[in-house]
């Protein structure tokens, strides 16, 4: 019987055909694995290397006596010598006549005084400029200067006349062991005021005092003992106190990178299923808030007891019962242009309830005006203060209100603070001045006057509205969002489409 095709395809597809497939897959499969492997290995030895680098802090030795670039000089003098020798057994022999001898050692010793003029001003003003780094934070010792000094040699053409300055702050940030988040933190915060909070203990109420970067909260210990404590770090707060000093930003934010990097590189993220892109954001978001444990470290508080809620009435006492009457809630104030800023109110029975003291040199924005001023007033106050954020564009200048709506929300930084009316209570009619009205459902009597917005830091204010907002069964932290969320409504929203073919 005559074969057909399928007959003789059968035996053909059995046994050449699926083996070879199979093969042809597992070769795939063990091609995979051995890439995957070799991308683990190096990550391995990426990790190993981050971690060996910042364990490799250089240590506080003395500068050297001839200055940083002393090899330098020890060139030139070695090659003027040779040279200079050399001139010698020319000028012996008749090869070379006596003047032109001089004439070469004289060239020749002024090219050393030269360069060794150089190299100590560069050593000088690099040393300068460590103490400077070290002012703020960065571990630039004599010892790190030494190591930058002696890479850059062999890796700089011409290092000697390099822009020590700008490569020096480079290499040292490029190490987060060389970066130390505590001793910033004692530059950002200085001068920076505290805050109180009321703590009832043992029948008596005591106060403590925080600084403004932390949230505070209740926990227990084992045995059941209260504590109060401000000791989480606010990071949004504190991130807002560190970005005043430019120098500051850009030394954390190395550190913050650094560390990251190492994260990515770390067993625990190399196993993570996840796209890169994420498990890079989640890596930053980690090396944040390890930076600023480590910046609020000494500054954490705490006390044994519980959170004071009595009070004899009036909206400075903390008590709940003192701001049962109080209504609060999303509102909106108007500039002297018409434009209307969001704003999360607290409003008591009368407008005059709540007022917070505004310290003497405080820098604040003149709704009026559109211009930064500072408070020269002692004892100033801020009346009806509302929590509320300041819009500003990509080169740190305020966007007026009235320009929001023609404004992107991408580019725009939205600095959280409070507005308010400096320092006067008068009649409607009296001034020239913006008026609040009652947003929040609270009838009464208007404020008018410079209408003013100062900057999250107030003393007092967060504690005061923290009080207020609690009674009502809110939050600071909550109002905050939603002031937030209503003024990035007023700019401009970028919608995304999908590209029709």
């Amino acid at each position: 019987m005559a074969e057909t095709a399928g007959t003789i395809g059968i035996p053909v597809l059995k046994n050449e055909l699926l083996p070879y497939i199979e093969n042809y897959a597992r070769r795939q499969e063990r091609a995979a694995a051995l890439e995957a492997a070799k991308q683990r290995q190096k990550e391995m030895l990426e990790y190993k290397r981050l971690t060996d680098l910042q364990k490799t802090a250089i240590p506080d030795i003395p500068a050297p006596k001839g200055g940083y670039f002393q090899d330098f000089i020890d060139e030139d003098i070695k090659a003027f010598t040779d040279m200079a020798t050399q001139a010698a057994v020319k000028t012996r022999r008749g090869e070379m006549p006596q003047g032109d001898f001089m004439s070469t050692i004289n060239l020749g010793k002024s090219k050393v005084e030269n360069s060794a003029n150089r190299a100590l001003f560069q050593s000088e003003r690099l040393g300068e400029h460590a103490k400077k780094l070290q002012d703020i934070g960065i571990n630039a010792t004599p010892g790190l200067i030494t190591q930058y000094v002696q890479e850059g040699k062999k890796s700089t053409p011409n290092f000697l006349e390099a822009p020590h300055t700008e490569l020096f702050t480079a290499y040292a940030l490029q190490n987060p062991a060389n970066i130390n988040p505590a001793k910033m933190a004692q530059i950002a915060m200085k001068d920076l005021p505290q805050e109180q909070v009321e703590i009832e203990s043992g029948g008596k109420v005591e106060k403590l005092s925080y600084y403004p970067i932390f949230k505070v909260g209740a926990k227990k210990t084992p045995d059941g003992k209260e504590i109060i404590g401000a000791t989480e770090v606010d990071i949004p707060a504190a991130e807002m106190i560190v970005n005043r000093n430019q120098d500051l930003k850009v030394a954390k934010d190395a550190w913050v990178k650094g560390t990251a990097a190492k994260l990515m590189y770390s067993p625990t993220y190399s196993q993570l299923q996840l796209p890169q892109a994420e498990k890079e954001q989640r890596a930053m978001q980690e090396a944040t808030k390890q930076f600023y444990d480590q910046f609020s470290a000494p500054y954490k508080a705490e006390k044994f007891g519980r959170r004071y809620e009595g009070g004899k009435g009036g909206a400075g006492s903390g008590g709940a019962g003192a701001y049962a009457k109080f209504r609060v809630g999303p509102a909106e104030i108007k500039t002297a242009q018409n434009a209307k800023i969001p704003v999360f109110e607290m409003v008591g029975p009368s407008r005059a309830d709540v007022d917070v003291d505004v310290p003497q040199n405080t820098t604040f924005y003149n709704t009026a005006t559109g211009a930064k001023e500072t408070l020269t007033d002692a004892g100033a106050k801020l009346l009806n203060p509302a929590i509320g954020w300041m819009a500003i564009d990509k080169t740190g200048k305020e966007i007026d209100p009235k320009d929001w709506g023609r404004t992107k929300v991408s580019d725009v930084k939205f600095i959280p603070g409070v507005y308010g009316i400096k320092s006067s209570l008068q009649p409607k009619g009296q001034t020239s001045f913006i008026s609040f009205g009652g947003a929040a459902g609270q009838a009464g009597p208007s404020l008018t006057g410079d209408q003013i917005f100062v900057e999250e830091g107030i003393p007092g204010f967060k504690t005061l509205a923290g009080g207020i907002l609690r009674a009502q069964g809110s939050s600071y932290e909550n109002a905050k969002a939603k002031a937030l969320a209503e003024t990035k409504r007023k700019f401009l929203q970028t919608k995304f489409r999908t590209k029709k073919k």
